[in-house]
């Protein structure tokens, strides 16, 4: 057919006079460039229609499977929950308003005002919206970190024997909240606040706690060993037998802490500051310099360093 078109006007062009000929041949060619330009762009819009059309189906399902989702919420069912992770997950527009329904139900259900702790494991329900949200920006720290992502406000609420462990809650609130034995360990806990909350036993190995607060709260035999609590505040904190082993301790506030038969072997003192702590049977490697032991300054007990292994007044210093 190209040929037959091809031969057809190579003969126009022999027997009409030259211009004419060439006029024709030029007005086919455009003819059929808008021809093609007009086909091209007709397929483009009915792609982007159809595209369109597919957008506006999915968030039909997704927005239906949130109101269904959201109400079965109400009922306690672990599958709404689940099934509201796979719309936060898939639909970052619904994300926001998920988990602020997620911690609405956590403060609803297991605040210290509907009926105190009670020193038991969270209901299944809880243990599966806890789980969601430490790991529903596990993929994206950098949103949780760097952007105006909502924080989780986890305050005054009763979560004790909870396993948080591998999770991201950095930025977020645990004021006055009871975690006691709970885990998180491995966790980003980035500038996350735990001022005044029981913190008893709770596992933060090898958490990242940078610029965590933990102003007033109780870490009693917690354990915090090879964790990097880098500008850390702790100051009036109860650190009873917690321990610290290997860990990173620079710049860190321990100022009128307790830190009786603390164990900080191993750790990295660079800055840290003890004014006023309670060291007394507190654990710490050996100093090699003066700079290291200036560090315990204005601690109480600190006129009591020793050598020994059996001082039982002050700092009990173990060989590095």
């Amino acid at each position: 057919m190209d040929d037959l078109a091809q031969a057809i006007l190579n003969k126009l062009v022999v027997i009409l006079p030259p211009k004419v000929g060439e006029f024709i041949v030029s007005s086919i060619i455009i003819a059929a460039t808008i021809y093609l330009l007009w086909l091209a762009i007709t397929t483009i819009i009915s792609k982007r229609t159809e595209k369109k059309l597919a957008d506006s189906t999915e968030l039909s399902q997704i927005t239906q499977q949130y109101i269904t989702s959201i109400g079965y919420l109400n009922t306690e069912s672990t599958g709404a929950i689940y099934a509201l992770e796979w719309i936060a997950v898939h639909n970052k527009m619904s994300r926001e308003s998920i988990v602020a329904n997620f911690v609405a139900y956590i403060r609803e259900t297991s605040s210290e005002a509907v009926g105190g702790c009670t020193n038991t494991a969270p209901s299944s329900e809880i243990k599966a919206i806890l789980t969601i949200l430490g790991r529903l920006y596990l993929s994206d720290e950098k949103y949780r970190s760097n952007s105006s992502a909502p924080q989780i406000d986890l305050s005054d609420t009763c979560l004790e024997n909870s396993n948080l462990s591998n999770s991201v809650f950095s930025g977020d609130s645990f004021v006055r909240a009871n975690l006691a034995g709970s885990c998180f360990s491995q966790s980003v806990l980035v500038n996350t606040d735990f001022g005044g909350a029981n913190l008893d036993r709770v596992d933060f190995k090898e958490c990242n706690l940078a610029g965590a607060d933990f102003v007033g709260a109780s870490l009693k035999n917690a354990n915090l060993s090879g964790a990097n609590l880098k500008g850390a505040n702790l100051s009036n904190a109860d650190l009873e037998g917690a321990i610290f082993w290997n860990s990173n301790l620079e710049d860190t506030n321990f100022c009128n802490a307790n830190l009786k038969c603390a164990d900080l072997a191993r750790t990295k003192l660079d800055k840290a500051r003890f004014f006023g702590a309670n060291l007394t049977n507190t654990i710490v490697n050996k100093p090699c310099k003066q700079s290291e032991i200036d560090v315990f300054e204005g601690a109480k007990d600190s006129d009591n360093f020793t050598n020994s292994s059996k001082n039982t007044k002050g700092i009990i210093w173990i060989p590095n």
